[in-house]
């Protein structure tokens, strides 16, 4: 026997699932195990139903048409309704569990599941809810306090006695809780002047006695038998009752001081100066001294190293002096003696020659030349001739450390300048090449991150609508990276849509295997109609999954490669001849008119024939009985109406979705890509395909495709 027999025909579950096949293959197993059941097609209709049939168990699906299984259970949650959910999906990620937890569910399986952990579940969710019941009851009786027909509701502050309500005050309701708390039980007078008024009341007083004249009279209003006595001598009697007393003064609360920091800097500066100055002319100690001598037995007479007469002495140390008072000095060149070298260049290495005095019309003429004083400094020295004067030259010398000192300080401003002039080159020549590299150091960061991360959303910002090269590079990349992220979404998207629609007909073909397995483990046969119904939903659900991978290898194939190697020359109206053939085999009861034209069109033949079989299977699948399908072929464009209910408005935006299915069609067989083959196939074909509602009812599908209506000449 199994452990829900025990429960059989007393507890009901309601299985609300949207897809036909689930939804029989638990009933059936519930039902094998005991269990009362009733289904639902969607959250909406559950709720319907809750109010009606009062389950002790939902076992709701999540992805349903009109109201999901989330909607519904967050609002059988808000309108106070405790009785356990048990999601049962095939959304099988952490975030979807969270989510359906967090919504109200007690627990959660994924679909395909063990027939046995499913029946263990159920068994633990009505077992927890059982005692959550009696767990309820308990402390209900708490609140409440009785003896003989006497009745106090501690909660409601009510006392009857039998039918009648008795009314009393504060004090009086007091005094009874405490008679009716300890029943058949002596209290005394002191014991309850402290219970009920809390302090000591003097021996004489008789406000205890005025009260329980006062309760008698209100208890026994109705002629009932008295319950309260006075025993003398010790005191007053009633009854008594178990009472929990909650108390639980609210903890402390605790506060966290702040706190800031606050920090500060300083400076400092710098300071510098210079100067500097020289000498014009360095004399000899003795002024007045002749600067050249004349050799021995000169024609004048004179001796070597005699001093210029007065006058010209005079007129050279008039001029203006040197600031040390050195004055200018005159030489008297000595014959023959002109040419003599004065002195050697010290850097040139080359000499220095006096030159020969000349006049020129009266005017004295210059000669200068560098020479080198005693001290070794160099010098400028400046001879001039004396018109009038043979043989007499005045010579001025002029230290060179002036313009040696400018030319260092020259050459340092010019090593400064040179220096700076380099370094901010460098300096620009960094910038500009760190500035016109920036996008390129952006690019190679992002295609690190991609390489790092795999992450598709890094896009590179484009400055402006500049179309130099970088940015035509960036905007390419970004274009790039967006359709990977697309194309990879995509590809996640059917991998988990495709294993979603896997999941129903194994949840049903694995759910009807085990309940033939366990009937015959269990040796209790299954009853023949279930047994043919549960095998014929096996083979049916068999045929959908073999449809269903079909569908999904011919949906995952790419569209370019060999897929588009394999496109040629298809006379549309053939392939359309065959479907039609294919399309009256499946829909015996309808009649189905055609009036083809030859269009020639470039597609894969075989996609190309698909496509067309299932908008003709759409338009048998969705017509009633001797209804009739017409299909049309004229100047490229295939029209197939129907006459069946048609499609909503607002549902013609999801026909061409994978796995999308109106809720109208989730009882027929089917898995939602159909359309969305049609769509893909005539879009790599450069056509066009839509869905309309059609005048007077039905729908009708429109596929247009670029040809001609005569073959195309062969390319060589």
């Amino acid at each position: 026997m199994s452990p829900a027999e025990g429960d059989r025909d007393t507890r009901r579950i309601l299985i609300v699932d949207d897809e036909p096949a689930v939804r029989e293959a638990l009933q059936r197993s519930l039902a094998f195990e005991g269990y009362g059941t009733e289904v639902a097609v969607d959250g909406a209709d559950a709720l319907e139903k809750a109010a009606a049939y009062r389950p002790d168990l939902f076992v709701l699906d999540i992805q349903m048409p009109r109201m999901d299984g989330l909607t519904a259970a967050r609002r059988v949650r808000a309108a106070g309704d405790t009785t356990p959910i048990l999601m049962l999906t095939a959304r099988d990620t952490v975030g979807d569990r969270v989510t359906g937890l967090d919504a109200g569910a007690d627990d959660y399986l994924v679909k395909p599941f063990e027939l046995d952990e499913l029946f263990a579940r159920i068994r633990a969710l009505l077992r927890r809810s059982s005692y959550a019941a009696a767990l309820a009851a308990s402390a209900e009786s708490d609140d409440v306090l009785s003896f003989a027909d006497l009745r106090m509701d501690l909660s409601t502050r009510e006392v009857t006695r039998g039918t009648r309500r008795v009314e009393l005050t504060r004090t009086e309701f007091t005094l009874l809780e405490m008679f009716m708390a300890h029943p058949r039980q002596v209290l005394t007078r002191e014991q309850i002047l402290k219970a009920v008024w809390g302090f000591d009341f003097e021996p004489s007083s008789n406000s205890l006695d005025v009260y329980v004249m006062y309760l008698r009279r209100k208890t026994e209003a109705g002629g009932e038998p008295r319950l309260v006595h006075t025993v003398r001598g010790w005191g007053t009697r009633c009854g008594r009752a178990a009472r929990s007393e909650r108390a639980g003064p609210p903890g402390p609360r605790a506060a966290h001081p702040g706190a800031a920091v606050a920090a500060g800097g300083g400076g400092g500066g710098v300071r510098g100066g210079g100067g500097g100055g020289g000498l014009l002319v360095r004399g000899e100690e003795r002024t007045g001294e002749l600067a050249g001598r004349r050799p021995e037995g000169e024609p004048d007479g004179r001796a070597a190293g005699e001093q210029v007469s007065q006058p010209a002495h005079r007129s050279v140390r008039s001029r203006p002096r040197h600031p040390r008072g050195e004055p200018l000095r005159l030489v008297r060149p000595a014959r023959g003696q002109q040419g003599r070298q004065l002195s050697h260049h010290r850097h040139g290495g080359g000499s220095a020659h006096g030159r020969r005095p000349c006049r020129r019309r009266g005017r004295l003429h210059r000669r200068a030349a560098p020479g080198e004083g005693a001290d070794g400094g160099q010098y400028r020295v400046f001879t001039y001739t004396v018109p009038g004067l043979r043989d007499v030259a005045v010579s001025a010398a002029r230290p060179l450390s002036e313009v040696n000192s400018s030319l260092s300080n020259l050459a340092l401003v010019l090593v400064f300048v040179a220096g700076a002039g380099v370094v901010g080159a460098s300096a620009a020549g960094l910038w500009v090449a760190r500035t016109a590299l920036r996008p390129v150091d952006r690019l190679t960061e992002a295609v690190e991150h991609i390489a790092r991360t795999e992450d598709l959303a890094v896009r590179i910002p484009v400055e402006g609508e500049s179309e130099d090269e970088i940015a035509r590079l960036s905007r390419s990349f970004n274009s790039m990276t967006s359709s990977l992220a697309s194309s990879r979404d995509l590809q996640q998207q059917l991998i988990a849509d495709a294993g979603h629609e896997l999941r129903t007909p194994l949840t049903s073909l694995r759910t009807n295997i085990e309940l033939l397995t366990r009937s015959e483990e269990i040796g209790r046969p299954i009853p023949e109609a279930d047994r043919k119904a549960l095998l014929a939903s096996v083979k049916a659900q068999m045929t959908e999954l073999a449809a269903l991978i079909g569908d999904l290898q011919e949906l995952s194939r790419p569209d370019t490669g060999q897929h588009a190697g394999r496109a040629g020359i298809v006379a549309w109206h053939d392939v359309v001849e065959s479907a039609l053939r294919r399309a009256r085999l499946r829909g015996p009861e309808l009649t189905v008119t055609a009036d083809v034209h030859p269009w020639y069109v470039r597609a894969e033949p075989s996609a190309l024939e698909r496509a067309v079989v299932n908008i003709l299977d759409n338009a048998v699948k969705f017509s009633p009985a001797g209804a009739t399908v017409d299909v049309r072929l004229t100047d490229g464009v295939l029209t197939v109406r129907d006459h069946g209910p048609g499609i909503p408005a607002d549902e013609l935006p999801y026909v061409f979705d994978r796995f999308w299915r109106s809720p109208s069609a989730r009882a027929l067989p089917g898995s939602g890509l159909g359309l969305s083959i049609v769509a893909r196939t005539v879009q790599q074909a450069g056509g066009e395909v839509s869905l309309t509602r059609a005048d007077g009812g039905g729908t009708t599908a429109t596929v247009r495709l670029p040809g001609a209506p005569t073959p195309p000449p062969e390319v060589p």
